[in-house]
């Protein structure tokens, strides 16, 4: 897939931005955004979501209990526990490689 980031709708990202987003979509690696309160990381995140190919990861800790949500546009499969086997599948192989 040969898609790149280049902002949204709502969020115009600036050129070194879309660059970096672009080199971390294109070597498969994590992007950590970082940043004060109210600078748009959230708007970003969404944005970058936007993109197909793209993978964002969301953890929320809350109530005693660890969520991890998992928001990737490529995914085709409309059964939800066959999406699950694939995103499950794909995402260790993914991880994998980064960590290694």
């Amino acid at each position: 897939m040969d898609t790149k980031f280049s902002g949204s709708a709502n969020y115009v990202a600036s050129r070194d931005l879309m660059e970096t987003v672009n080199i971390a979509v294109a070597l498969q690696k994590p992007l950590l955004i970082k940043g004060e309160p109210g600078t748009g990381k959230t708007m970003l995140a969404n944005s970058i979501t936007l993109t197909p190919g793209t993978i964002t990861m969301d953890i929320d800790e809350s109530g005693g209990q660890t969520w991890y949500y998992i928001h990737w546009i490529d995914v085709v499969e409309t059964d939800r526990a066959a999406a699950g086997e694939i995103i499950k599948g794909r995402m260790e192989k993914w991880l994998r490689r980064i960590w290694q």
